[in-house]
């Protein structure tokens, strides 16, 4: 299946980049050749992100690689991205 961005999205994208290169946030696609290091990563902020809601499961290393390798094929760059502060992941879409 195919889907358009909506209105706006582009528009939208600048100013974000624009925002968060100012506040030291440096926004990339996610490295399909390093699939299973960009799911831990995606794990690590994932986990700490839910970890205080009620029965909230943590994502094993295991579980995680799986997944990664599993989605690899649904991937389109740039429909995936990580934000990351210096070299430290912090947030994902």
């Amino acid at each position: 299946w195919f889907s358009e961005a909506p209105p706006g999205a582009e528009r939208l994208r600048t100013i974000a980049k624009a925002r968060a290169g100012r506040q030291g946030v440096r926004i990339r696609p996610v490295n399909l050749k390093d699939m299973v290091g960009e799911g831990q990563r995606i794990r690590a902020i994932y986990n700490q992100a839910w970890e205080k809601n009620w029965g909230f499961v943590p994502f094993t290393e295991a579980e995680m690689d799986h997944m990664a390798k599993e989605m690899k094929p649904l991937l389109v760059p740039p429909g995936t991205l990580i934000a990351e502060i210096g070299d430290e992941p912090v947030g994902f879409v």
